[in-house]
Protein backbone atom coordinates (compact mmCIF):
# COMPACT_ATOMS: atom_id res chain seq x y z
CA UNK A 1 0.00 0.00 0.00
CA UNK A 2 2.85 2.37 0.81
CA UNK A 3 4.20 1.97 -2.73
CA UNK A 4 1.04 3.56 -4.11
CA UNK A 5 2.06 6.88 -2.61
CA UNK A 6 5.87 6.80 -2.81
CA UNK A 7 8.32 6.74 -5.70
CA UNK A 8 10.82 3.87 -5.52
CA UNK A 9 13.91 4.72 -7.60
CA UNK A 10 15.29 1.20 -7.21
CA UNK A 11 12.35 -0.38 -9.00
CA UNK A 12 11.33 2.58 -11.14
CA UNK A 13 7.85 2.52 -9.66
CA UNK A 14 6.13 5.85 -9.26
CA UNK A 15 3.57 6.44 -6.61
CA UNK A 16 0.28 8.23 -7.07
CA UNK A 17 1.59 11.41 -5.48
CA UNK A 18 4.45 11.61 -7.98
CA UNK A 19 2.02 11.11 -10.86
CA UNK A 20 -0.34 13.64 -9.36
CA UNK A 21 2.50 16.13 -8.87
CA UNK A 22 3.71 15.67 -12.44
CA UNK A 23 0.20 16.23 -13.75
CA UNK A 24 -0.20 19.41 -11.72
CA UNK A 25 3.22 20.62 -12.93
CA UNK A 26 2.28 20.01 -16.56
CA UNK A 27 -1.01 21.85 -16.11
CA UNK A 28 0.49 24.88 -14.40
CA UNK A 29 3.77 25.19 -16.33
CA UNK A 30 4.07 28.94 -17.08
CA UNK A 31 5.41 28.31 -20.60
CA UNK A 32 3.77 25.17 -21.96
CA UNK A 33 1.06 24.40 -19.41
CA UNK A 34 -2.53 23.75 -20.37
CA UNK A 35 -3.74 26.57 -18.16
CA UNK A 36 -1.27 28.99 -19.76
CA UNK A 37 -2.42 27.86 -23.21
CA UNK A 38 -6.06 28.50 -22.25
CA UNK A 39 -5.22 31.93 -20.86
CA UNK A 40 -3.35 32.77 -24.06
CA UNK A 41 -6.30 31.59 -26.17
CA UNK A 42 -8.72 33.73 -24.15
CA UNK A 43 -6.40 36.72 -24.42
CA UNK A 44 -6.20 36.26 -28.18
CA UNK A 45 -9.99 35.99 -28.46
CA UNK A 46 -10.41 39.11 -26.34
CA UNK A 47 -8.03 41.02 -28.59
CA UNK A 48 -9.85 39.86 -31.73
CA UNK A 49 -13.24 40.78 -30.27
CA UNK A 50 -11.98 44.19 -29.19
CA UNK A 51 -10.70 44.81 -32.72
CA UNK A 52 -14.04 43.74 -34.21
CA UNK A 53 -15.98 45.92 -31.76
CA UNK A 54 -13.82 48.93 -32.60
CA UNK A 55 -14.35 48.37 -36.33
CA UNK A 56 -18.13 47.99 -35.88
CA UNK A 57 -18.31 51.13 -33.75
CA UNK A 58 -16.50 53.07 -36.48
CA UNK A 59 -18.84 51.64 -39.14
CA UNK A 60 -21.92 52.51 -37.08
CA UNK A 61 -20.60 56.01 -36.41
CA UNK A 62 -20.03 56.59 -40.14
CA UNK A 63 -23.51 55.24 -40.89
CA UNK A 64 -25.02 57.56 -38.26
CA UNK A 65 -23.21 60.56 -39.75
CA UNK A 66 -24.45 59.61 -43.22
CA UNK A 67 -28.05 59.32 -41.99
CA UNK A 68 -27.81 62.67 -40.19
CA UNK A 69 -26.49 64.31 -43.38
CA UNK A 70 -29.30 62.78 -45.45
CA UNK A 71 -31.87 63.94 -42.90
CA UNK A 72 -30.46 67.48 -42.97
CA UNK A 73 -30.61 67.50 -46.78
CA UNK A 74 -34.19 66.21 -46.67
CA UNK A 75 -35.18 68.95 -44.22
CA UNK A 76 -33.55 71.61 -46.40
CA UNK A 77 -35.39 70.29 -49.46
CA UNK A 78 -38.72 70.24 -47.61
CA UNK A 79 -38.15 73.80 -46.45
CA UNK A 80 -37.56 74.89 -50.06
CA UNK A 81 -40.76 73.12 -51.17
CA UNK A 82 -42.69 74.77 -48.35
CA UNK A 83 -41.34 78.20 -49.38
CA UNK A 84 -42.27 77.51 -53.01
CA UNK A 85 -45.75 76.39 -51.93
CA UNK A 86 -46.20 79.51 -49.83
CA UNK A 87 -45.07 81.69 -52.74
CA UNK A 88 -47.52 79.98 -55.10
CA UNK A 89 -50.36 80.35 -52.60
CA UNK A 90 -49.49 84.00 -52.04
CA UNK A 91 -49.32 84.65 -55.77
CA UNK A 92 -52.60 82.82 -56.33
CA UNK A 93 -54.30 84.81 -53.57
CA UNK A 94 -52.98 88.10 -55.01
CA UNK A 95 -54.22 87.18 -58.47
CA UNK A 96 -57.64 86.27 -57.10
CA UNK A 97 -57.95 89.54 -55.21
CA UNK A 98 -56.89 91.67 -58.17
CA UNK A 99 -59.23 89.78 -60.51
CA UNK A 100 -62.13 90.34 -58.18
CA UNK A 101 -61.36 94.04 -58.01
CA UNK A 102 -61.23 94.47 -61.79
CA UNK A 103 -64.27 92.46 -62.72
CA UNK A 104 -66.22 92.69 -59.46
Amino acid sequence: MEKLFVTDPTTGATGIMDTFGSTIDSLTDPTNGVITAEINAFTSQTTELTTEITAEQARISAYQTNLQNEFSQMNATLLKYKQIGNAINSSSNNNSNSSNGVFG
